[in-house]
């Protein structure tokens, strides 16, 4: 946009110099491409739409987008006066320009206000729950105020038919259309192909046409397209990823060029005084914000967040300038202003951000660490993180092995982490902290049926239905990959969480590496206790799997007993993660169906006179618990406690490898802040630095132990960076 606004003669100092660079038959190519680009950029912003989400908006929400729809229509009605000031030459509608400033100054942009709410970290507050069901209220009401005013412009002889007509099919297109859309998808669904985009092109291009015809714009008619489509099977999803990229890099940008193109400031800034503008602007910016605060004063918002409720109200998109240009092109905007309402619009979006910015400030505190948490005989409290589906099992497996239990009960809260993209679903975004319950029947059946966060959801609800020891709670977090690590530090210390469980993404590529990033980040700036998992499977070990193969008599079915038996083996080699590591390995051997292994590594007499005295003090600390646990475990057969001697990091490898793969389940510390000096050395060959030196070999497809690794980091203030 600014670059086709700077081919303007307010920047070149030419009127010619626009058409000389760029011709007017060249133009016309452009404009043609770029109509079609905002076409289907309208068809992806119909996806967006969800009306099952309208059920959930109370009255607030609604009586927050009714306000300042009003206020905008106020504030359109005072600033007609513009038009005189403007000594405009053409013979525009003034009914026609006051009904367009509201549409564009009346709209909230629902993409850009959930951009700005993540990058703020306040799309699960109170204020960013509201502001989102009162933007989609309002765009949905936009939308219709739209439609219905562009059937009106667009006809002069037969607006009534025209107005009808249109109306009439967009009910055809939702109450027939959609039912037999839904179910040819629901035929398909195990058909992806690129069937199922072609079929989309061709119905945004049909119903663009119908739309044109019956006397209405051809984005009104690719809106209704993207609103009937069905939600279910994920089809809408991937209609999304296919098409998003295309329509957003190549074809919408030759759309901001022509926008540009017609943004000719020159007719404002000489025609119009400087503070006649700057009262037009301010007036125009005022008029949301102070009708949404008066409406939030009567629901007894705090006044902060009233204020901060309306500046996010007053987000400004793509979708206003669609409507300026639409305006433009039925001449119900005149040249002088059309680049007046875009400078409004521009001058709006650049301050939401900062003035929100200066007033919402994340911060830190102090946490619990599982050794603090150990002493205290309550509710244990864990944070569980899941990208997706392939995750679950893993992480529920380390919860049940985890020994809820009714003098230590555990609450759990499963935070399925998505990654925020200008296409993220509303359905996604607002999403309360709650699971929904599964109905009767087998899990596996109703699971195949419904999406990836319901699946994820009643995955942990059956946690608790196993367990009466057991709470859990559904949490959806909706962040950028580079600032989601922000998201789960903050949610951790609202919940007051003292362990958050981390999945390690085992498959390589983008995606493995911006989990390991958030991981890293996570280790370095949580304010509890840590741990992540590489799951290898939990349900049988290797060695099982030995025993059994061949044996005819289990008909492919394992033994209860090797189900419900599970073998942990812990290795210490002392500091502060591995006290913390040992801890939890204590909890989980409460469970009378877990046996724990705790092989401590020691240093040699000759090596240990030469450690340094901050690690004499941490083996102090060691040797403390380490009593502590042998004293309390001495009766406990399903405990064993090991010592082995070694001289370096050489030794502690040659002696993990000579273990039998006998267990489900390998915990260590991760001993990044305080190295253990039987790990000189090996510290150059890490290659995944979140899951520490031991780790990371244990992590090797060629290593022989191949139980699932729990890498735990203790927090500790001492050792605080920050």
């Amino acid at each position: 946009m600014q670059c086709g606004a700077l081919l303007n003669p307010l920047a070149t100092g030419n009127s010619g110099f626009k058409y000389y660079i760029f011709p007017y038959q060249y133009a016309m190519v452009v404009e043609t491409f770029a109509n079609l680009g905002l076409v289907y950029y309208i068809f992806l912003l119909g996806l967006e739409i969800d009306f099952s989400l309208v059920k959930r908006f109370g009255s607030k929400a609604l009586s927050i987008s009714i306000a300042g729809l009003v206020g905008t229509f106020f504030v359109a009605v005072c600033s007609i006066s513009v038009r005189s000031r403007l000594k405009d030459d053409q013979n525009t509608n003034e009914n026609g320009e006051v009904m367009f400033w509201v549409v564009a100054l009346g709209a909230t942009s629902f993409s850009d206000l959930a951009k700005i709410l993540s990058d703020l970290k306040l799309l699960r507050t109170e204020t960013g729950m509201t502001a989102m069901s009162a933007a989609i209220i309002t765009d949905l009401i936009t939308w219709l105020y739209f439609i219905i005013t562009v059937a009106y412009f667009v006809t002069e002889k037969h607006r009534a038919l025209s107005i009808i007509s249109t109306l009439a099919f967009a009910l055809i297109s939702w109450f027939l259309a959609r039912p037999i859309l839904s179910w040819a998808v629901s035929k398909t669904s195990k058909q992806r192909n690129e069937s199922h985009l072609w079929f989309a092109f061709i119905g945004v291009a049909l119903f663009g046409t119908i739309s044109d015809v019956l006397g209405a714009h051809s984005i009104v008619g690719a809106f209704i397209f993207g609103v009937i489509m069905p939600r279910s099977h994920g089809f809408s999803n991937m209609l999304t990823e296919k098409l998003d990229e295309f329509v957003s890099t190549i074809l919408m940008p030759l759309f901001y060029f022509t926008s540009g193109l017609r943004t000719d400031i020159r007719y404002v800034v000489i025609n119009v005084e400087m503070s006649f503008l700057f009262v037009t602007v301010l007036g125009n910016c005022a008029a949301k914000v102070i009708s949404t605060y008066l409406v939030s004063l009567k629901y007894g918002m705090p006044t902060r967040d009233g204020l901060a409720l309306g500046f996010l109200m007053n987000t400004k998109g793509i979708f206003p300038l669609i409507i300026l240009n639409a305006a433009r092109d039925m001449q119900a905007l005149s040249n002088r202003s059309f680049p007046l309402l875009v400078l409004i619009l521009l001058i709006i979006s650049c301050v939401t951000k900062p003035i929100l910015s200066r007033n919402y400030r994340l911060k830190n505190v102090f946490g619990l660490s599982i050794t603090e948490k150990m002493t205290q005989y309550t509710g244990f409290r864990i944070l569980a993180c899941v990208h997706n589906l392939g995750n679950i099992s893993g992480i529920t497996n380390l919860i049940k092995l985890s020994n809820p239990a009714p003098q230590s009960p555990l609450c759990i809260f499963a935070a399925h982490l998505v990654e925020f993209t200008g296409r993220t679903a509303a359905s996604v975004l607002i999403m309360k902290d709650e699971y929904k319950s599964f109905k009767s029947g087998k899990f596996n059946d109703y699971c195949s049926k419904i999406e990836e966060p319901d699946q994820i959801a009643n995955a942990f609800a059956s946690l608790e239905k196993e367990d009466n020891s057991l709470t859990s709670h559904i949490i959806t977090v909706v962040s950028p990959f580079d600032t989601m690590h922000t998201d789960i530090c903050t949610l951790a210390k609202e919940k007051s969480v003292h362990f958050i469980i981390l999945p390690f993404q085992k498959d390589s590529g983008e995606e493995n590496q911006d989990s390991e990033n958030i991981n890293e980040k996570v280790l370095n700036n949580a304010r509890c206790s840590v741990g992540i998992l590489v799951d290898r499977g939990m349900s049988v070990t290797r060695s099982d799997s030995q025993k059994l193969t061949g044996d005819r008599s289990f008909h492919g079915y394992l033994p209860p007993k090797i189900l419900s038996n599970k073998q942990i083996i812990m290795f210490f080699l002392g500091g502060p993660d591995d006290r913390e590591a040992l801890m939890y390995a204590w909890r989980m051997a409460g469970d009378p169906n877990v046996s724990l292994t705790v092989v401590r590594f020691e240093m040699s007499a000759d090596e240990a006179q030469t450690t340094e005295k901050t690690w004499q003090t941490e083996k102090e600390m060691d040797e403390e618990i380490l009593y502590e646990f042998t004293f309390k475990t001495a009766n406990d057969y399903s405990i064993i406690y090991k010592e082995k001697v070694v001289n370096d990091g050489v030794g502690v490898i040659q002696s993990i490898k000579e273990i039998e793969d006998a267990y489900h389940l390998c915990i260590i510390g991760r001993g990044a802040k305080v190295k253990s000096p039987l790990l000189k050395g090996l510290s150059d060959w890490e290659t995944c630095p979140d899951l520490g030196t031991i780790g990371d070999t244990l992590n090797s497809s060629n290593f022989p132990l191949q139980a699932s690794i729990l890498v735990v980091q203790q927090y500790s203030p001492t050792h605080d960076g920050n």
